[in-house]
């Protein structure tokens, strides 16, 4: 319950990691956006190149030519006379108010304000309120820092609307803009790294898992195979029992959380009349490619059965108890352990020795009490069967022992929690 709780939080955190990152993106497209206009309009860039005590010389993008604006009825701060480039900016307007960009820093004052504008009388008493310039007796570099800019801006809708006039809700939303452009560019490279590292994470998380079930013919490893694959279902073949023609192979549409990790199980049911495939899959081993992008283990589950016929638990013993296929099925055993055997051939994680089918012998799950007499007959039937295949393993790969019924679907919850146990245990680097 706890790693499945854990597993939905993760998938709740990787979506909202997902809209974080949709909404940085946005935000770094905003300047984008504005590199893109400022690039269609080009042809319409202004600066001042020269400022002196009678007029003020600009220059126009693509025009070698200057022009001169006449600013005599302005007084200049003596700081600005003869100053080239006063403004170290560029206006992207249709041939800005000079005059008024001059009153607005507080580079000059109107001479008579009786003459004047009330745009210019209003840019000059904002000036004067914000100590620019001229109004405060300062070099004209610390009133050019982006502070002082910044602090005008900001101030001059709100003093309109203290001095009972419109707030300038235009100069309001570039200020709000240009908050989230600063603060958005770094909320964007903090959201990108914790992206980065959810992304490996969540990699270093997922984990392949090939289920192979192996067995001799009708022994149940399709029932088991199912039920695994779907818990709630009970098989088809409880009621129909079929043989398998050919290996399946399916691959879990979700993803399960095992131990530390997040599983894709593959479950792979062999065909128990062709050795061949069984012995193809065993031997299979992914590239060293698949192996890096997602490491994979192998799980062997070798199915023993005490009959292939169909009966059910009134049989007598008799008819349930096939002494001949029991004994071909420790024939059968030398395929597997051969290949454990050998010294070149890869080798699962984890081995399963289940006898299937404990549901003809029993009424009771195989763990309770009163089931004991029929387990304890199983396994002095199959006690040859674990007994070889212990002694070919010896202690190089962990070899569990199970009794199951998959029909009634008793103990397959548990052979999972085995798995789980021994291949992806937690707190563990796998």
């Amino acid at each position: 319950m706890a790693s499945m709780k854990s597993f939905q939080f993760s998938k709740f955190f990787n979506k909202m990691i997902y809209i974080a990152t949709l909404f940085s993106l946005v935000v770094l497209a905003l300047p984008k956006v504005g590199h893109c206009q400022q690039d269609r309009r080009v042809d319409k860039l202004f600066w001042a190149v020269n400022l002196n005590k009678n007029e003020l010389t600009f220059k126009k993008y693509l025009i070698n030519d200057t022009k001169k604006v006449d600013i005599t009825d302005l007084e200049l701060w003596p700081e600005m006379i003869n100053t080239s480039n006063p403004f170290k900016k560029i206006y992207h307007e249709n041939s800005p108010d000079w005059k008024l960009l001059l009153l607005t820093r507080g580079f000059a004052k109107i001479k008579d304000e009786r003459t004047a504008s009330t745009v210019y009388i209003n840019a000059q008493r904002n000036a004067k309120k914000l100590r620019l310039g001229m109004w405060q007796g300062t070099s004209s570099d610390d009133n050019l820092n982006q502070t002082s800019q910044k602090a005008a801006d900001l101030n001059q809708s709100s003093q309109k609307a203290a001095d009972g006039g419109p707030i300038d809700y235009g100069a309001l939303l570039k200020q709000i803009k240009g908050f989230i452009m600063e603060w958005g560019g770094y909320a964007a490279i903090i959201t990108s790294l914790i992206f980065i590292y959810n992304i490996i994470r969540v990699y270093r998380k997922r984990r392949k898992l090939f289920l192979l079930f192996l067995g001799a013919r009708a022994s149940g490893k399709t029932t088991l195979y199912k039920r695994m694959f779907q818990p709630s279902d009970r098989p088809e073949e409880c009621d129909k029992p079929t043989t398998s023609p050919t290996t399946t192979r399916s691959t879990s549409p979700k993803i399960v959380p095992l131990g530390s990790y997040d599983v894709t199980p593959v479950y792979i049911d062999t065909a128990g009349g062709k050795p061949g495939e069984q012995a193809s899959e065993m031997l299979y081993k992914e590239s060293w490619f698949q192996r890096m992008l997602r490491p994979s283990r192998f799980v062997w589950i070798i199915i023993l059965a005490t009959t292939d016929k169909h009966v059910c638990y009134s049989t007598p013993d008799e008819d349930k108890i096939d002494l001949n296929f029991i004994s071909e099925q420790l024939g059968y055993l030398y395929l597997p352990r051969g290949i454990l055997q050998a010294t070149d051939t890869p080798k699962p994680d984890l081995i399963l020795l289940c006898i299937s089918k404990f549901d003809l012998f029993s009424e009771h799950d195989p763990h309770t009490k009163f089931a004991l007499e029929s387990k304890t007959k199983i396994m002095t039937i199959f006690a040859p069967h674990i007994n070889r295949l212990k002694e070919t393993v010896g202690g190089s790969i962990p070899v569990h022992f199970e009794i199951v019924s998959a029909c009634e679907g008793w103990r397959v919850k548990e052979i999972r929690d085995v798995i789980e146990h021994h291949v992806y245990p937690r707190n563990t680097n796998q």
